[in-house]
């Protein structure tokens, strides 16, 4: 009996123990987590921001301070992320700030869109303008990583290193075989000659409609690369077509360094030497490296407060009806609500980052905006992507700005069902049951016994419905006749550029030109910005990291909840290709 109090007692002591260091580690990782925030960075003479291209590139991102204290407390590095945001916002006061003498772009994997890569260049060629450098160095970069890159005054490159440089592509995987041997038939029914998203469930390759708009689309965006590294390489766009039929990659470095790419091979520690001659007259160890992180620190320069706001709300990732990451229809509506009715934001930016989604989710976000339009101005910014209900919920503004290299349209509407009737054959399984009228069972019959014609003719008929009710709202947005949009729509995804051409958008412009005409619009010579929907903290990832899902976890979730809303219905899907991947 002794023993077994002896031991009941321990345990229970150590279970207490146990609890209390938890206890102790929550309010220790909080108190580093408010100490991290609450800092200030005070930037020292001959200063140079140091941007690391590496991660992931986002509008923008929730600061990471917890995530990062994890990750360095269990030895792991953190996945960079970066806010396309956070970026602009450092390149501006790197440029106003006399203690930065320049910036120092290193690295070259950093993964995203040619659009917002047009953008930085911009803030970069900006920034240039104030007398100050930017040079850039990286063991390998990625194409689209040079693309950034040569916007420098210089561009070094490892003695043995590579950099990619042969065209664009975009590859698309096909699964219809796979599931004919499965057993699974996927029903489509859509309107939109170029709406190709349902393409990879019942081809074996790509239709020539999708083949001809991916093959302009590549031709458009790679016409803007080129002819931006022509004009800060100092090089023909013929010498880089020719260079990019060599596939770079697997030259040696001596010849990519003959090509007029970069400027000279260099190991990475020459870059100190290189550095403290631009920042600070060659006078070793007297230059200061600011980090991306510690450059978010520093202050914005004192300014009056003003009472008039220009509002930028932020509508990035899939469009959904169910709750989860992205654009959620219902959240989405009640932020250009709250936004619509303050009295002291005069105008509104919405900037738009989507390859679009729930067809009925678009309608709502486009009904709340049409109402916000009413009482101030609405302008649109679109980033990489603002196609189908991307557009969708674009069309209406006063005015719409893309880079070059967004890729916006794709008007039009599919429904995709799967029947598994076939794999139920294999597997054994039958089904049965009875209803009290004769198309009671329609959602289940389409899924499990495969559409009759009836049915059909039912669910194109919706299909259609919805098409025309987007082309109308596209028609009644940009002033143009039914039969206009109409004859630029069919799904067809179109570049930047071409947008303009076509009327689908007004001009080239970023999300300070946005900002500006939003100002304009209201009669606003100064004014604060503000954004929404509010970033998640570190107090609500702390809690979410404590729930247990792991980033794998989370990851598979939403590449099945991405299937799933492929398949809901009746929610019809104004949406892009599935995913296009440019390499």
């Amino acid at each position: 009996m002794k023993q077994f109090l002896k031991y009941t007692l321990a345990t229970l002591c150590g279970l207490l123990l146990f609890g209390l260091l938890q206890v102790v580690f929550f309010f220790t990782f909080i108190g580093a987590i408010a100490g991290m925030s609450e800092t200030t960075t005070v930037l020292e003479g001959y200063s140079v921001y140091h941007i690391r291209l590496t991660g992931t590139l986002s509008e923008r991102v929730a600061d990471d301070t917890f995530m990062s204290l994890l990750s360095q407390a269990s030895g792991q590095e953190t996945p960079q992320q970066l806010g396309l945001d956070d970026l602009l916002r450092n390149i501006r006061l790197a440029k106003e700030n006399d203690n930065i003498t320049g910036i120092y772009l290193e690295g070259g994997n950093l993964s995203a869109g040619y659009a917002s890569l047009q953008e930085l260049r911009h803030a970069l060629q900006d920034f240039k303008e104030s007398g100050k450098f930017v040079v850039a160095y990286a063991d390998s970069y990625s194409q689209s990583n040079y693309y950034l890159a040569s916007v420098a005054d210089s561009v070094y490159l490892n003695a043995h290193g590579s950099l990619s440089w042969s065209g664009l592509s975009s590859n698309v995987t096909f699964y219809s075989r796979a599931l004919e041997k499965l057993g699974v038939e996927m029903q489509v029914v859509k309107v939109g000659t170029f709406k190709s998203a349902v393409e990879p469930y019942i081809l074996t390759k790509m239709s020539e409609a999708n083949r001809l708009q991916t093959k302009t689309m590549l031709d458009d965006i790679w016409d803007v690369v080129t002819t931006d590294v022509a004009q800060s390489r100092h090089v023909s766009v013929e010498q880089l077509n020719y260079l990019a039929d060599r596939y770079l990659l697997l030259r040696p470095a001596e010849e990519i360094a003959a090509s007029g790419l970069i400027d000279s091979l260099v190991y990475e520690q020459d870059m100190t030497k290189i550095l403290s001659d631009l920042a600070c007259f060659g006078i070793p160890d007297n230059y200061h490296l600011v980090s991306h992180s510690a450059m978010l620190k520093v202050p914005e320069a004192k300014q009056k407060y003003e009472k008039n706001k220009i509002a930028v709300i932020y509508a990035e990732g899939s469009i959904t009806d169910a709750e989860g990451d992205g654009i959620v229809g219902k959240k989405m509506v009640e932020t250009i609500d709250k936004v619509a009715d303050k009295d002291n934001v005069k105008a509104v930016v919405l900037r738009v980052n989507s390859p679009g989604g729930s067809a009925y989710a678009s309608e709502q976000i486009w009904h709340a905006l049409n109402l916000l339009k009413q009482k101030k101005p609405l302008i649109v910014s679109m980033g990489d992507y603002a196609a189908s209900g991307g557009y969708y919920i674009s069309c209406m503004a006063d005015s719409i700005f893309l880079q070059e290299n967004t890729l916006t349209g794709s008007i039009g509407i599919f429904g995709l069902i799967p029947n598994f009737a076939g794999l139920s054959r294999k597997l054994g399984i039958d089904y049965d049951g009875v209803s009290t009228h004769r198309l009671g069972s329609t959602n289940a019959d389409m899924v499990l016994r495969g559409m009759n014609p009836e049915q059909r003719a039912l669910m194109q008929g919706e299909i259609n419905r919805g098409y025309e009710l987007f082309v109308s709202r596209c028609a009644e947005g940009r002033k143009m006749t039914v039969a206009e949009i109409k004859a630029i729509a069919e799904g067809r995804v179109w570049s930047g550029q071409r947008a303009i051409e076509i009327g689908l958008a007004d001009a080239v412009g970023d999300i300070r030109t946005a900002i500006a005409a939003a100002a304009g619009k209201a009669g606003l010579e100064t004014y604060d910005i503000v954004t929404y929907p509010k970033l998640t903290d570190d107090l609500t990832k702390l809690m979410e990291a404590l729930s247990g899902t792991s980033v794998k976890e989370r990851r598979l979730l939403e590449q099945l909840r991405q299937i799933e809303q492929l398949a809901e219905q009746p929610s019809l899907q104004a949406r892009l290709p599935f995913e296009i991947s440019i390499k």
